[in-house]
């Protein structure tokens, strides 16, 4: 991975591999596999349908490991798609060498990872991690390990969770702009961060759910017993991680005196938020204007299930008229 002078992240895609080529790194009976599911269509007729009238151009690259029961399922249905448009091109590529640019762009190291690239190799906003997410919803929920082997079966096989998957890739085809343009935390120097997570910890994780990825509308990237990885934005992530619950950044009195605050999320549209949530039936403080080193923001507070204090923020030019 590298970046330009525009801080963009980039791939070189010639280091990457064909679905022909990538076959042959296979055992001769997982080849033998893969090309037979390239050739039998799976897909819904909706999904071949958009597949075949994209009109952009977009090159999909697929962190890969040879051996992965998931990738033997993914990567023929990857090969569909670049069969039915041409202007739809699936690299592949091995994981371990692109560790550092799996991990920026998603937070995780998963395989199989897809990620959206112009044909110039310039990383788009966009993830495919491991499943769908209904998947490692169901598996998570599943509890029992009998009863998470069948969920797994039933993705890897296609005898489920196909509009899942077939909605998750769509939403690749539409990834237009770049993922680490200048000031979105992506940097060109050798030393730097290119990402921020903050962990919560929760005796429970699956306790966030409805709160985060319903109310917050967060975007799950993975989900098991002991964590739940959220993307607050390109450059910054939430985790909410099993452990004792924190007497930090906490206040069950009210929202509107809170001890601490444990997270900040930034905003364009604190009003938008507050009337957002205040909808849901999520109780929210009072809006409030205020300054901070002179410097005036709109804010206002919530509680999430297990009782830690997020603040909404709106940082404006001038105070109130």
């Amino acid at each position: 991975m590298d970046t330009d002078k525009t801080e963009e992240m980039r791939l070189d895609l010639s280091s990457g591999v064909s679905f022909e080529r990538y076959v042959e790194l296979w055992d001769e009976e997982s080849g033998r596999i893969l090309l037979e599911q390239a050739r039998t269509p799976r897909e819904s007729a909706v999904f071949g349908e958009a597949v075949g009238k994209f009109a952009g151009s977009i090159v999909l690259a697929v962190f890969s490991k040879v051996g992965c029961p998931d990738c033997l399922f993914l990567a023929p249905f990857l090969k569909r798609m670049e069969d039915r448009n041409p202007r739809i091109r699936v690299v592949f590529f091995r994981r371990e060498d692109h560790l550092k640019l799996v991990l920026a762009a998603t937070g995780v190291t998963r395989v199989p990872t897809v990620l959206p690239f112009t044909n110039g190799g310039v990383l788009l906003k966009g993830a495919f991690v491991g499943h769908p997410r209904r998947v490692d919803e169901d598996w998570e929920a599943a509890g029992d390990a009998s009863s998470r082997r069948a969920v797994t079966q039933a993705y890897r096989s296609g005898e489920a969770y196909g509009p899942d998957l077939e909605k998750e890739l769509l939403a690749l085809l539409q990834s237009d702009s770049p993922f680490g343009r200048a000031g979105e935390g992506v940097r060109s120097a050798s030393l730097g961060f290119s990402s921020q997570i903050v962990y919560l910890p929760y005796p429970d994780p699956r306790r966030a759910a409805d709160f985060y990825e319903r109310h917050l509308k967060l975007e799950l990237l993975q989900a098991s017993e002991t964590l739940r990885l959220y993307r607050v934005s390109d450059s910054s992530l939430l985790g909410i991680v099993r452990g004792p619950r924190a007497e930090w950044g906490r206040s069950d009195a009210s929202v509107e005196h809170p001890d601490s605050v444990a997270v900040t999320l930034v905003t364009d549209d604190a009003i938008g938020w507050h009337d957002s949530l205040r909808a849901q039936g999520v109780p929210v403080g009072d809006y409030a204007f205020m300054y901070q080193e002179k410097v005036p923001f709109r804010r206002f507070l919530i509680n999430d299930p297990e009782g830690y204090t997020l603040e909404v923020r709106q940082f404006v030019d001038a105070g109130p008229s």
